[in-house]
């Protein structure tokens, strides 16, 4: 785990997650990105992302984990290996938990970013906000559909053939055994389509080494979603050299990178500045998601999904983890305001002083108050940050409500459809009748907090753009006349003063109260 590229005020966080490590190379985690030149090592997204200002802000994190021990040991090790990732992603995200995240991933890694955001949705813990973050994924020669066993069998008798004492064949073994595994997840993650732009990059030529052939086929490479969510790009490489580049002139290269470049402007459109607020849905419908398989479930299953989620208070948990990070900003908010607040009442006084003495005999004062007029816009920004930070984790929390609300709507229907048949016993139904009651309930509280909670995500909306419109006129101000700057002056630092009291106040309220009842 390591952090490749950390630029100040970075606007995205990249994540490069690399596959198997079939030849036991210790630096596998850097050599899936780089490529060996004449001049040396070129690791692409390390080397050319600071040299274009589209890119110049992203900070790139690299997931390093022993791949084949992972896809080794089955199902669980796989699980394991993506809490591992979101943990990471938690921990290196403190303080900067709004900002958006894109997945640069390699063959079975990118199966690896699916189960990882599959269970950050799933999920009630710290990590669970990594899943909403995300805008995109580019993906290199991932198999969503799985790897044909025969390359499994030619890969196991290469290793025979070059080195008997090498092979640790097992994760070929597992991977086999992971085929219904990847399936589901493939189901699973389709219910994340609508979340997220997908680059999907895959090979046409052959491997290297003859015997193996195309590793990851088209078919199983791409997602088949439509072109407004999914660009598929055909490269002329093999499965190991897909996602390395020696130079940012190749045509090959400018085709992955100006697609990259798109995701992430996309992102920092998402989440940077906010447009206008759009209500969440009070009373969402279940229409607008794509529709579960239609396999037969019991009644039986039916009663223990509506029991399992009653139990997991999973709505309530993942909301107390957002309104953590949330009294976080507020708390920041408060800092940066209590200190703009003298330095502003220390620009009173000298801004007085030039008014009555005039530029002529106050110019010698005028440096020292430029200078800290530009303090204060720095202020602003870090209270802008802020606030935009609590106005995405608000439209976050009313995202996992409405999803709460969401399921428990499809999950009665379900206890709806068994009950208007015929099959069930007495018992059975008596319960799914019970668990009806508890549905309605939890559909109704999560449904009132959603309108208690519009507010917040409003006023942090409006928060943001009397910070922007500040700083706006301050900069306006700096650009006048020295005359005209004081005029400016006179007329905003009042004004300036009493927003940031006002603002002290309104963020030692929201500090104040105590975190919601509702998680527990």
């Amino acid at each position: 785990m390591s952090i490749l590229l950390n630029p100040k005020k970075p606007n995205v966080d990249i994540v490069l997650v690399h596959g198997v490590n079939v030849w036991g190379n210790e630096k596998h985690a850097a050599d899936t990105w780089t490529c060996d030149t004449p001049d040396g090592r070129v690791h692409w997204v390390r080397d050319f992302l600071p040299i274009y200002e589209e890119t110049s802000r992203a900070r790139v994190l690299a997931h390093e984990y022993d791949a084949s021990a992972v896809w080794g040991t089955g199902p669980r090790a796989v699980g394991a290996e993506a809490d591992r990732l979101l943990d990471w992603l938690h921990v290196q995200r403190k303080g900067c938990a709004a900002r958006p995240i894109i997945f640069l991933a390699h063959s079975l890694g990118g199966l690896l970013v699916k189960a990882a955001l599959v269970r950050a949705k799933r999920s009630s813990g710290k990590s669970s906000t990594i899943w909403y973050f995300t805008t995109g994924i580019m993906f290199f020669g991932t198999p969503h559909r799985g790897v044909d066993s025969n390359v499994h069998g030619k890969v196991a008798n290469l290793f025979q053939t070059l080195n008997a004492d090498r092979p640790d064949t097992n994760f070929l073994t597992a991977m086999d055994a992971y085929a219904p595994e990847i399936d589901r997840l493939y189901e699973r993650f389709s219910e994340m389509y609508g979340r997220y732009q997908f680059v999907t990059v895959y090979e046409t030529r052959p491997h290297k080494i003859k015997p193996l052939g195309v590793i990851v086929p088209r078919n199983s490479a791409v997602l088949g979603l439509p072109d407004g969510h999914e660009t598929r790009i055909a490269l002329d490489r093999d499965h190991t050299s897909i996602c390395k580049f020696a130079s940012d002139r190749e045509h090959e290269f400018q085709a992955v990178f100006a697609n990259f470049v798109l995701l992430c402007q996309e992102a920092t459109a998402a989440f940077k500045t906010p447009g206008e607020p759009e209500p969440v849905p009070v009373n969402p419908t279940i229409n607008n998601y794509p529709p579960e398989p239609e396999a037969s479930m019991s009644f039986e299953q039916a009663l223990l999904e509506a029991r399992a989620f009653l139990n997991s208070k999973r709505t309530a948990s993942a909301l107390r983890t957002v309104d953590e990070e949330i009294r976080k900003r507020q708390s920041s908010t408060n800092g940066s305001a209590m200190n703009l607040v003298p330095q502003i009442t220390l620009v009173m006084p000298v801004l007085s002083s030039l008014v009555k003495l005039g530029l002529t005999f106050g110019a010698y004062l005028m440096p020292t108050l430029r200078s800290t007029i530009n303090m204060i816009v720095g202020g602003l920004d870090d209270i802008e940050t802020d606030q935009e930070q609590i106005y995405h984790l608000a439209r976050l929390s009313l995202s996992i409500m409405s999803d709460g609300v969401r399921d428990s709507k499809r999950i009665k229907k379900k206890l709806e459809k068994h009950l208007s048949s015929e099959l069930g016993d007495s018992a059975q139904k008596t319960e799914a009748q019970r668990l009806i009651t508890g549905l309605d309930a939890y559909t109704q509280l999560w449904t009132r907090e959603i309108r208690n909670r519009q507010p917040q995500m409003e006023e942090a909306y409006r928060r943001v753009q009397e910070t922007e419109d500040f700083k706006s006129e301050f900069e306006r101000a700096q650009d006048e006349s020295e005359e005209s700057f004081l005029e400016w002056l006179v007329l905003l630092i009042p004004r300036l003063l009493a927003w940031l009291q006002a603002l002290i106040i309104e963020m030692g309220v929201f500090l104040g109260r105590s975190l919601s009842s509702l998680w527990t």
